[in-house]
């Protein structure tokens, strides 16, 4: 707790002396994180949500936009009120969707978008990125908000259709719905860029994107780098997912436009390995300066 009181001290005298605060972003799916124990399509015991809370403590993040919560009740089983914000989708919850995969008698729950920011951060929420749905209640909608205190960096987290990872998926007949709609996702992600870039606003879209953007002529990638912003940043390029060792690489992503990445600490990000099944993904994290 002493480092966390540390860095809201140091971000404190920058507002009040104009020097540059450094606080560290990141994005975590947490794989069906639900508000009661044993449920759900990961169920989890007293002592998962208390290991998990422990991870994120021990990752010095104090931005995570999250993926697969239940609902807010769920989040404060990590996230206690005491030391974070949260902001959750606003997207309706339908009940118990379906039976778990090889889980009898287990429900899929709902799974929503949201952030954790950590106390004494200043931030404002934005309207939901409802448009990510098309329409699907299924489908996640975008958290938005905007970091304050000098930073005026706006924040979305995100998580798009599974089953359309990459060229190979493209190509599969089988697969023709779930890359139908990530591309309905991706463009409506375009136009939420180009609307910032109008506005000169820098942004930040954090999270589970689905999609495999690191390799080369990935066709969703440069949709998203062909707006009015520019050639965006990806946190992730160059780099290769050490997550789960099936899959080498990230589908987790934290992309910032020219503007924004200007704030990014050079060579800062990392990829915190799960040490205990927390979920099937890693937390990803980087830092990023903060002027008055």
């Amino acid at each position: 707790m002493r480092i966390f009181l540390y860095a809201a001290l140091a971000l404190s005298f920058a507002a009040s002396t104009g020097y540059t605060a450094e606080i560290k972003i990141g994005a975590w799916n947490l794989e069906h994180l639900n508000d009661s124990d044993m449920e759900g399509c990961k169920p989890r015991k007293q002592n998962d949500y208390a290991l998990i809370r422990a991870h994120i403590e021990a990752s010095g993040v104090d931005v995570v936009a999250i993926q697969e919560v239940e609902n807010r009740a769920a989040a404060r089983r990590v996230f206690p009120e005491d030391e974070w914000h949260l902001e959750i989708s606003s997207r309706p919850d339908i009940g118990d969707i379906r039976e778990c995969w090889g889980r009898p008698g287990q429900y899929l729950k709902h799974l929503a978008t949201g952030f954790a920011i950590r106390r004494g951060l200043d931030y404002s929420r934005n309207r939901d990125l409802d448009g990510l749905a098309l329409g699907n209640g299924f489908a996640r909608w975008g958290t938005d908000i905007t970091l304050g205190a000098g930073a005026n960096i706006r924040m979305l987290s995100v998580h798009l259709r599974s089953g359309c990872w990459g060229a190979k998926e493209d190509a599969e007949e089988r697969r023709e719905e779930a890359c139908g709609e990530i591309r309905g996702q991706i463009d409506v992600l375009a136009s939420w860029i180009e609307d910032l870039a109008r506005k000169g606003q820098p942004f930040v879209i954090l999270g589970d994107f689905n999609r495999r953007f690191t390799i080369p002529g990935d066709w969703a990638w440069m949709r998203l780098s062909s707006t009015a912003a520019g050639e965006l940043q990806l946190a992730t390029q160059g780099l290769n997912a050490r997550c789960d060792p099936r899959f080498r690489h990230f589908i987790d992503h934290l992309v910032a436009d020219s503007r924004a990445w200007k704030q990014i600490v050079p060579g800062s990000f990392e990829e915190v390995p799960n040490e205990y099944d927390h979920s099937d993904h890693c937390l990803i994290a980087l830092k990023m300066t903060i002027p008055d």
